[in-house]
Formats: structure tokens, sequence, C-alpha cells
């Protein structure tokens, strides 16, 4: 029994006892406090508490988005897609295309209408429905959109008239970001193959129907209208009183002049009427005349943004913005990142801004035609150009495209602004901004400048530092300091 207290006696006295006793602690603590903390953890931005749901303003996505937020109390984030889900064309490439819905502006003034009526009428609902996402662009991953388009149409399901169908980029994204979400989906014919390949995978969990096979192209995709019908829906809104919602829902594809075709097959297919769907300016008791869409070169820089503001803030008019990609990729990323930003601040500070500010058009390729390449040459060989090569020459090519005048925001001090000047149609003086454009009779020296014959140019009164002062003046300097 003594051997105990000698091994003790010896061990403390050995000289390193305490050097033992603090690695021991210090392992300790290590292991209880610091390890945990210095794992690097990553946080998914999906929520399993929140229902997703893919959202248009129509009748059925909104039914189902009211169904889930009044009948059944649950977190709703809608998800918009604004790039083209018709084909495959993109850009100028899209121009001619018979089917493809033009009714972006109509759909997203429809959302906004219906968002402020729900807050109105079911004030509960507030917490719960989410801000809009909107989706602007295609899964950008090459290796997934492979494997994933020979997974997608390999099950033969989809009609062979569409070459590419809606469903596969809504099942995409889907299964790219690994969330389950709603379709607020009808019209399906019993007949076809989709049909019968849901009414044999479909399952049913907590008020909704979901695909069995995991494994799918669309598994990710919920159907939770599956089997009902639009009387059915309307006649379950009327009995738990939000039929006025469904009221402020837009179905037409093919607007004209911002009224409904009456024509597609959604406008043939709706039960109720569309509304007015007048714009926030149409409805302004201010403002009776409907103010056309402004078309605006955008590049995220202070000119340009400073006369984005000035449309939506100052003017309240709809804005069809257009990005011209820059070659050099770190510029083209600071770009894009810097306009979304503008975007967001803008809708969070101004929450009409979403129903006048579309989604950007971005141009990645544009053929230029041979005439304008040799005009472009002559200005610069007249030293009227900075560069042989610049953007102008994109720009100048694609109003050609759209055959329609394009704002270009120049300032005093810019080289085309001194080219241009006293050749407009309107030089000095109050007159309208599309009187800010070159004029027709030009002498031989300055012929070449007809390029630019549908260029706008809304600030070629102002210098560099009287866009600042306004923006001050204005209340809208903090847009641009995020430049």
């Amino acid at each position: 029994m003594k051997l105990l207290p000698n091994f003790l006696e010896l061990f403390k006295n050995s000289v390193s006892y305490k050097s033992i006793i603090v690695v021991i602690l210090s392992i300790i603590i290590y292991i209880k406090f610091i390890k945990t903390d210095t794992t690097e953890t990553f946080e998914d931005v999906y929520n399993d508490n929140i229902n997703y749901i893919y959202w248009t303003g129509g009748f059925d996505s909104t039914f189902r988005i009211c169904e889930m937020l009044i009948n059944e109390h649950k977190t709703v984030q809608p998800l918009y897609i604004t790039f083209n889900l018709d084909n495959s064309c993109k850009g100028l490439d899209c121009k001619n295309k018979l089917w493809l819905r033009r009714n972006k502006l109509q759909e997203i003034n429809a959302m906004n209408n219906i968002r402020n009526k729900l807050f109105e009428l079911f004030p509960n609902t507030v917490n719960l429905f989410l801000p809009t996402i909107y989706i602007e662009e295609d899964v950008g991953d090459t290796h997934f959109n492979q494997a994933f388009n020979h997974k997608f149409y390999s099950n033969n399901l989809w009609p062979k008239k569409r070459k590419v169908h809606q469903y596969y980029f809504l099942s995409k994204y889907a299964d790219f970001n690994k969330i389950k979400i709603d379709t607020g989906v009808l019209g399906i014919h019993r007949n076809s193959k989709f049909y019968s390949y849901l009414n044999k995978n479909l399952i049913k969990v907590n008020n909704n129907w979901i695909i069995r096979n995991d494994y799918g192209p669309i598994s990710y995709l919920n159907f939770p209208l599956f089997n009902r019908t639009k009387n059915m829906l309307y006649n379950k809104s009327q009995k738990y009183g939000y039929d006025v919602i469904l009221n402020h829902t837009w179905s037409c594809w093919f607007p004209k002049k911002g009224k409904p075709c009456g024509k597609c097959p959604m406008c043939r297919e709706r039960i109720i009427s569309h509304p007015d769907n007048k714009t926030d300016i149409e409805n302004n008791d201010n403002q009776n005349i409907k103010k056309d869409i402004v078309y605006l070169f955008w590049n995220g820089d202070d000119n340009s943004t400073f006369r984005l503001c000035q449309l939506l803030i100052l003017e309240k008019t709809p804005v069809q913005t257009i990005y011209i990609s820059n070659t050099n990729k770190y510029v083209l990323n600071n770009e894009i990142s810097t306009m979304k930003k503008i975007r967001n601040k803008l809708i969070t500070k101004y929450q009409y801004v979403k129903s006048l500010l579309l989604p950007t058009k971005h141009i990645k390729k544009i053929k230029i035609d041979k005439d304008i390449n040799e005009n472009l040459k002559t200005l610069y060989e007249r030293q009227l150009l900075m560069k042989q090569t610049c953007y102008y020459r994109e720009m100048a090519q694609l109003t050609r495209n759209y055959n329609k005048n394009i704002e270009v925001c120049i300032i005093k001090g810019d080289k085309l602004h001194n080219t241009v000047k006293n050749k407009l149609i309107c030089n000095y003086g109050k007159c309208p901004i599309n009187k800010r454009k070159i004029k027709k009779d030009l002498n031989n020296w300055y012929k070449p400048l007809s390029m630019f014959n549908y260029f706008i140019f809304p600030l070629y009164l102002l210098e560099n530092n009287d866009i600042y002062t306004l923006a001050r003046k204005n209340n809208f300097l903090d847009i641009l300091q995020m430049i």
C-alpha cells in the first residue's frame, strides 16, 4: 500500500508534473471549446420549414400561394424566373421567335398587386409571405447541365413539337439546388405521357403531391394542384374569402398594348376576367397618360445609374436596361455584381420600382455589320473617337437590330460628347429627350455619325458634378455611392 503514496511523492517531485497537468488541460480545452469553432461550416440557404413555389402572378400559382398562407398557415417563398423558358434562344436571337411569352411586365405588376392585396385582407400573412426571389439566369454548371439534359429527355415525356419545354428549366433549377418546389400547374392532358407519368409516380404527403421517384427527371417538383380543376380552385377561394385575390392575377402570354390578347391558350382557359392591371404609374391620380418603356444602356457606372434613378424615382417610368458584356472578365464580374446590388437597393428602398425595372437584357455576343465597322474606323481616323473598337459599335448595332431608340449616357467632357456637340436635333435649352439625337443633315466629314442615329443622349447638358448634385438633391446619392 505504500507504493502509491511513494509513487505520488515521486511524481510530485518530478520536474514534468506541472507540465503534464498543463498539457492535459490544454487538450481538454481544445477539444471542448476550440476545435468545433475552427471547423468551417457552410449553412444551406434553403430551409426545410419554408415552402418554395414557382410564381408567375397567374391564377393557378396564386391560388396555391393563398392556400398555403391562408388555409395551411405555411411560410412561403415565391420564385419568379425572368429568363426565357420557351426555347433555347438568348438575347437578339429571340427577337423574331413567335412562341415566346411577352408578359413579364404584366406578371410582375400582377404579383405586386396580389402581394399588397393579400397583406391588406389577410395581415397575418405578412410574416409568412417572403419577398419574391427573381431568378435571372439558367444554371451555369456545364457538367450538371449535360447530365441533367440526358436525364430529362431520355424519358420521352414531352411533346416533340416543342424542342425546349418549361419543365426542363423548372426541374433543373430545383434539382441543382436540391429543393422541392411547388408548381402551380393544371391543364395537363390526361392522354399525355406526362399525365401517365405523374399518375403513376405521385404520392400525397401533407396536402401536396410529390414524386415518389427521387432520381427521376422532375423529382424535385411538387404538383399540389394535380387532378383539380380551375372551378374547384375558385370555389375554395370563395369559401375562404380569397377569390378577390385571384381577381388580380394575370394569365395572357401575348398581351397587346397591355391588354389580354384573348387568343392564347392561357386566355382561352381563364375562368374569370383579367384585371385592368394598370401599373402604379397609370393608377396615379395625376398621371392619365400611359408611359412607354424607356430602353437604357446600363453597365453600373455613375452616368447610366444616375439616369436609371431619374427614370425610376423621379419620372416613375418603366425601364428596360441593356448590358453588353465586357471582354475583360474581371470588369465583367464587377459590373454585373454592382448592377445586382443597385437593383436590390432600388427595390428595397422604393418598392414601386419592382414593377418598373424590368430584368436586364444581357447581350453577350453580337455580329457587327460591315458599314458600322467602316464608319467606326473612319471616325477613329478623323480623331472623332478614342478607339477604333469600342462599345459604341455594339450599341449602334443593337439599336439597328432592335430598330429602337436607346439612351446612351454621355456627359460633357466625354470624347463622344465633343464629337456630337451641335449635331443633335436639339442641342440646347429645354426640349424633349427624344430630340437629343443625331440630326440627319450632317456634312460629309461627320456623316459616319449616322450609325448612331438611334442613340438618345439624355445627359447631354450635364457635367459630372451636376450628376452628384442632383442625386443629393433628390435623395438617391446613396445609390450612386454603391458604385
